[in-house]
């Protein structure tokens, strides 16, 4: 190419400080070799020995694979603890209204159950504050299964079934989850099994529940319902 010889004659010089015998014994077998590749090396020539292809330029391809790796990273931001999330919830008697809601609970979907006591209702809703269902009317003491005067205490079972503490009707009634009355028990009294303002209520793992007989000072321990 042009300027060859040039760049030959001077990378020649500079081999032969190194590599006599071949830079000056093979110099006619070397030219075509060195005019080819003498330009990969910017005048440069490799010698490893003394024979002509040990002192030829050896300019190899190189091919360079990029392989790009895209990481996706999902952040999960923990609340701290007592930090606000949610609320729901005004003064009335309409769906999602409450007059004093005094009890909650769960289920074990996370649904939520309150004990409305002046609407004399219980109300269901999931864990958003989703209106779900409600059950319950006002009545005096006596009165049939679902109607309640001040409903406080509410609690659930393993199978989903709520229990109401029936305060001023001195009595607990049990529901299941869709508010179907199951059964009731209980009168205002002092003996074993009867309630002066039954309030607030509990179930144990094997369902045995426990209420708290407000003016009787104490706790009664009941066996849990089929």
């Amino acid at each position: 190419g042009k300027g060859a010889k040039e760049k030959y004659d001077a990378a020649i010089a500079k081999l032969a400080l190194t590599c006599p015998p071949c830079s000056t014994a093979n110099a006619s077998a070397l030219r075509t070799t060195t005019e080819v590749n003498i330009e990969c090396h910017s005048g440069d020539i490799y010698c490893d020995g003394t024979t002509p292809s040990a002192c030829a330029a050896n300019c190899t391809t190189t091919t360079t694979t990029t392989t790009t790796t895209t990481t996706t990273t999902t952040t999960t931001t923990i609340p701290s603890c007592g930090q606000f999330l949610l609320k729901w919830g005004s003064l009335g008697s309409g769906d999602g209204q409450f007059k004093v809601p005094v009890g909650v609970a769960l289920d074990a979907s996370g649904n939520v159950y309150v004990a409305d006591v002046l609407n004399y209702r219980i109300q269901k809703f999931d864990g958003t504050g989703t209106f779900l269902t409600k059950w319950g009317t006002y009545g005096a003491y006596g009165t049939g299964g679902g109607q309640f005067n001040q409903p406080i205490g509410v609690a659930l079972d393993a199978s989903g079934n709520v229990y109401v503490a029936d305060s001023l009707n001195d009595r607990i009634q049990e529901f299941d989850g869709t508010g179907t009355f199951l059964t009731k028990w209980g009168t205002y009294g002092t003996g074993d099994g009867q309630f002066d303002q039954p309030y607030g209520i509990a179930l144990d793992v094997s369902g045995n529940i426990y209420i708290a007989d407000v003016n009787n000072h104490r706790i009664q321990k009941f066996a849990s319902c089929p």
